[in-house]
């Protein structure tokens, strides 16, 4: 196996002997047609390219509270019924959210908190626990 372009004191060779050969083959496969990433496309949600809204701001608040968890809210059910990434979500509540949340009067947290779970409940139709009984 020669690898073109590389010295033999390279620190390359010092790993031959310990490499199945079919990584070799692999890597040379590669090299020979290399992926076109330019002509990928990538899916997007429908609500991706969005800003966010205060009901969404409120469901995120709601959910990420102690109620929202005990509900059994997960960033991926609320990514879900947002239509949106979890990433986007998560992203959302530690640089938006949850700054806000800290610094603000608890009245109006409450009442933020509140809007969230009626949105889950009436616009977004999520499976809250303590609806189930």
């Amino acid at each position: 196996m020669t690898f073109q372009g590389y010295s033999p004191d390279h620190p390359l060779w010092r790993d031959v002997n310990f490499t199945p050969d079919w990584v070799y083959v692999r890597i040379q496969q590669q090299a020979a047609s290399p992926i076109d990433i330019t002509n990928e496309t990538q899916e997007t949600l429908p609500g991706a390219d969005q800003p966010w809204t205060g009901d969404e701001d409120s469901l995120l608040l709601f959910a990420r509270t102690d109620n929202g968890r005990g509900e059994g809210l997960s960033y991926q059910s609320v990514a879900t019924a947002l239509g949106r990434t979890m990433g986007a979500v998560k992203s959302r509540w530690f640089r938006e959210v949850r700054p806000w949340h800290e610094k603000e009067a608890e009245e109006k947290v409450n009442a933020k908190i509140e809007q969230g779970r009626k949105l889950a409940i009436e616009k977004y139709k999520l499976p809250l626990r303590s609806l189930k009984t």
